[in-house]
């Protein structure tokens, strides 16, 4: 008998532990309860009446905080744009390769400054395979599209903003690219050029056309990918283009501090598996202007028919007159160039080399960076207002005085 009096004393105790318990969750629930929106609320749609918030918004005293997840069945007014990619966004006539590669291009005259005995990569083999050395702590080569007959553009340049040829250590070479326009007759004979690279040392001329601007460009970025060392950076630019230099070399250092491999290194993903690493950043920087999402003409100037290119909009490219990247990078435009059929025109060079093959390298468009000072880093000068390119390299060079640097004896000062 007193076994099952405990037994039945221990189960009413039970019973009651259980009662409390339903009577707690069923007072927690009918404090909690919200209850349903009509119909001629809801518009077909699930709606919350408790104000979701976060606790970063402002608080006050009538606030009440709770957190709650949002519906699964209520779209985000504003859903996260996808980035877009690379190779599968080109139109087919640029996404499919060619059968054959098109032929390398070929140089008759290289410049002396760079790759002679005394130029710019005999210094770098002198300090090594490093920025930390005494002779240097960075390079940029500029790849200046000019015409055999513009003698007097490139002499302006050398009395410019390319006579400066090291700046706080950053070394600048000016490399002026020119064709030997297969065999036409210009007035000026292949003993000129050579004549003018044995005095000056920044020629580089390619077999071919130099009116048509892809080619001189794509000749100019294919050198640079096989002549200099792959943490240089080359800039595009054109013969009748004066260059705030201390603002470019102030951008490229700030943006690719020197550092000593392997102290330091970068990743690059590319798409579809596999990545780059290097001791930079893998990207293309537009110094003189960007667009992002630019609408395919059809008609008027710069218009392209539909058969040449079908898309709607061209990929971001730099539409201006410079452009900035490491010598890696124009290796591999170089390289994809020669599977790409380029049948863009030749006054659309930017949107292919920049925009198509940029994208064709199939890394998305996170390797294009519009610059943060969008003007001041170079000028377009008319070739009959010689005087006033002059005024304005002289305002830009007195701006840099004070700085550690190193001119040419054609300078002008």
């Amino acid at each position: 008998m007193r076994y099952w009096g405990n037994y039945v004393r221990y189960r009413t105790k039970e019973a009651f532990v259980v009662a409390a318990v339903f009577f707690s969750s069923a007072c927690l629930l009918q404090m909690f309860h919200v209850p349903p929106l009509t119909s001629n609320e809801t518009n077909g749609q699930s709606h919350s009446r408790i104000k979701i918030r976060s606790i970063d918004d402002d608080v006050t005293d009538d606030d009440v905080i709770l957190k709650f997840e949002k519906p699964v069945n209520v779209a985000d007014p504003k859903p996260t744009p996808v980035k877009v990619r690379g190779l599968q966004n080109l139109p087919k006539e640029f996404r499919v390769n060619l059968k054959e590669e098109r032929a390398l291009f070929k140089y008759r005259i290289e410049p002396d400054r760079v790759v002679g005995a005394n130029g710019l990569l005999n210094t770098r083999r002198m300090q090594g395979h490093t920025w930390s050395g005494p002779y240097m702590s960075g390079a940029v080569v500029y790849l200046v599209a000019s015409n055999i007959q513009h003698i007097d553009r490139r002499s302006l340049l050398r009395e410019t903003w390319g006579s400066i040829r090291d700046l706080e250590g950053r070394k600048i070479e000016l490399v002026f690219i020119i064709g030997t326009n297969n065999g036409r007759q210009s007035g000026i004979m292949t003993s000129d050029i050579v004549t003018e690279n044995s005095v000056h040392g920044d020629i580089l001329q390619f077999v071919g056309d130099d009116h048509l601007a892809t080619n001189v460009r794509l000749a100019a970025l294919q050198w640079a990918g096989n002549s200099l060392p792959g943490d240089f950076y080359v800039a595009l630019t054109d013969d009748d283009v004066i260059v705030n230099i201390p603002y470019v070399m102030d951008y490229v250092t700030a943006e690719s501090p020197p550092v000593v491999p392997p102290a330091s290194v970068i990743m690059t993903s590319i798409e579809g598996g596999g990545s780059i690493v290097s001791s930079q950043s893998q990207r293309m920087f537009c110094l003189d202007g960007y667009e992002e999402s630019e609408v395919t003409k059809r008609d008027g100037h710069d218009s392209v028919n539909m058969s040449v290119y079908s898309s709607m909009k061209y990929p971001p490219y730099c539409p201006g007159d410079l452009v900035i990247m490491p010598v890696s990078v124009a290796q591999d435009i170089s390289q994809v160039a020669r599977v790409t059929q380029p049948s863009l025109p030749p006054h659309l060079h930017q949107v292919f080399i920049t925009g198509i093959l940029r994208r064709k390298l199939n890394r998305g468009d996170d390797n294009i960076v519009a610059a943060g000072r969008q003007g001041g880093y170079c000028i377009k000068y008319h070739p009959s207002k010689v005087t006033d390119a002059k005024i304005l390299w002289q305002g830009w060079y007195d701006g840099m005085r004070h700085r550690h640097h190193i001119y040419s004896m054609s300078a002008i000062r």
